[in-house]
């Protein structure tokens, strides 16, 4: 399989090691990057067959939660996952609004960030349970969770795997859907 993806974050490091970490995604791995959100809707425009972006928030210029918007009016169909520093529940929250279908703090391990890509690149929406605000347990019903006798989840998967209805019901609670 052959995988295309625009790595857009201000810091040489992150790109470097995600670039890194990318490889183990597909056999043929093409990672372009850019330092900025203006750079990165050029190497968008310029680059159509994309097959995934991945995005800091705090870019200089236009805010991470913008080029997400931008990024869909240009090419609809793009997956973009954020990888960012800034892990509060309402960033997970507003970067899913604006259209982002995951989001991977910068603390999580590698393993997170591959699982999460992999994910998203199936079409699926996903965060990891520990940037999950408060609101009904969902682990009972994700692939892969252990369960004991009494029916209840007795460990999480690293990584949530959630249809928008049931991250719009994790994230904004049952008055949200």
């Amino acid at each position: 399989m052959t995988l295309k993806v625009l790595v857009i974050d201000d810091h040489p490091l992150v790109q470097e090691g995600v670039s890194a970490a990318l490889e183990t995604l597909a056999d043929d791995v093409t990672v372009m990057s850019a330092r900025d959100g203006e750079q990165g809707l050029a190497m968008a425009a310029e680059n159509p067959d994309l097959d995934l972006v991945l995005l800091d928030l705090a870019l200089p210029g236009i805010s991470g939660f913008n080029l997400i918007g931008k990024l869909h009016e240009k090419l609809p169909s793009l997956p973009v996952v954020v990888l960012s520093a800034l892990e509060d529940p309402e960033n997970v929250r507003h970067a899913i609004n604006a259209g982002a279908m995951g989001f991977v703090p910068k603390s999580a391990a590698t393993k997170v960030l591959i699982e999460v890509l992999q994910q998203v690149l199936e079409g699926n929406v996903t965060v990891p349970l520990a940037l999950q605000s408060s609101g009904p347990p969902v682990s009972h019903a994700l692939p892969g969770a252990a369960g004991s006798s009494d029916g209840h989840a007795t460990a999480e998967p690293d990584v949530a795997l959630l249809t928008l209805r049931q991250l719009a019901f994790r994230l904004l609670g049952s008055s949200g859907v």
